[in-house]
């Protein structure tokens, strides 16, 4: 069983959604993650795209040793609607950010959201901050 915490900034962020709709897509990928976990997540009913922040970044751009450092992913939860990536998966307009550290097994079974997100704002992807930690 996988366990998830929320920081404050991503509390907040979640209060401003309006739409029950919406709010009900962050919910039930909630449920899904504490029951499955996600290193089993290809086989798991959840279509959206799960990747790690500084997958779609050159080694050079400073965002990657940040984004790796920090253990910083995310999810596209399909709101408003999903739409077809360039592989064999889902993306959407928003995204969970959250920080998994996979490779430490002490903290491996444990997310903590930490922002909730458009894909891109401004033609740039936004990478949590430090203060939404």
């Amino acid at each position: 069983m996988f366990l998830i915490d929320s920081s404050q900034h991503f509390k907040h962020r979640f209060k401003l959604i309006k739409d029950n709709k919406e709010q009900d897509k962050i919910l039930t990928w909630m449920d899904n993650v504490k029951k499955h976990g996600l290193f089993n997540y290809p086989q798991l009913a959840m279509p959206g795209k799960l990747a790690p922040s500084w997958s779609n970044l050159k080694k050079t751009d400073p965002h990657y040793a940040y984004a790796q450092k920090n253990n910083l992913w995310h999810y596209h939860i399909g709101h408003e609607i999903y739409k077809k990536g360039a592989g064999d998966y889902l993306i959407s307009d928003w995204m969970v950010h959250f920080i998994w550290d996979k490779r430490n097994p002490k903290s491996s079974y444990k997310i903590k959201l930490v922002d909730y997100t458009p894909h891109r704002i401004l033609d740039e992807f936004p990478m949590p901050k430090p203060f939404m930690f």
